[in-house]
Order: C-alpha cells, then structure tokens, then sequence
C-alpha cells in the first residue's frame, strides 16, 4: 500500500490491482471526513447524504450531470463502497456533490460496510 497526496494534502492510500498483463488499475481509499470535506456531498432533510435512485427521474438527473460530481454506492460480495463516477454495475444508488472529483472513474473508493464483519 502506497501513500500519496490528493488536493488539501488528504492523504491517499493507494492500492494497484492487476488485471491483465496490459492494465494496472489504480484504487485509492479515503475516509468518510476526506469525503465530506474534499467532496461536500448534497445532504437530505435529515442531514445525511442524498440518495439518487438508479432509475426514473433521479436516474434522468444523473445522466445529464459532469461525472465528476457523482459517486456511485456500489456492492460485490457483501461489501459495500461509494466509487467516484456513475457506474452502472453493482449500483445501489448515487450520491451527488458540490465540488468536483477531478480523478478518473473509479480512482477513490470509500468502504461503507462489509458483511462478514461485526460492527458494535
């Protein structure tokens, strides 16, 4: 696992997953306040972030929307994580911000839950 800086000197830990021998894929994780402080996501009446569903009229408003400003909440094998960008595999639903991730899609990743493991 590598460090590295991203704007506001957050600091990134980047982990390389190899695919085929022609692509390395670069994932970096950040915390929950990295999110909000570098990201400012869109809050609901309640004061938690948005949700934007994967479908209808939410779906219409995504679509029209600079992917640098959506992050998708995505789930494979019971883990559960916000990816920069509008994915379409494994979506749950969108979550929409104020300030731009200037990265490529998929480059940060936020794990959200994990269900093989116990939270107190």
């Amino acid at each position: 696992m590598k460090t590295g800086t991203l704007k506001g000197d957050v600091a990134m830990r980047t982990n390389i997953v190899k695919g085929d021998s022609s692509r390395v894929i670069q994932v970096s994780n950040i915390t929950h306040e990295e999110f909000e402080t570098n990201y400012k996501p869109k809050l609901d009446e309640f004061g938690s972030w948005k949700h934007y569903e994967t479908y209808g009229e939410d779906l219409e408003y995504i679509s029209k929307l600079d992917d640098k400003y959506v992050w998708t909440v995505c789930e494979e094998d019971g883990i559960g994580f916000l990816q920069n960008g509008a994915w379409r595999v494994n979506r749950i639903y969108h979550i929409v911000c104020e300030l731009p991730c200037n990265l490529d899609n998929g480059s940060l990743s936020l794990r959200l839950w994990d269900d093989k493991e116990i939270l107190v």
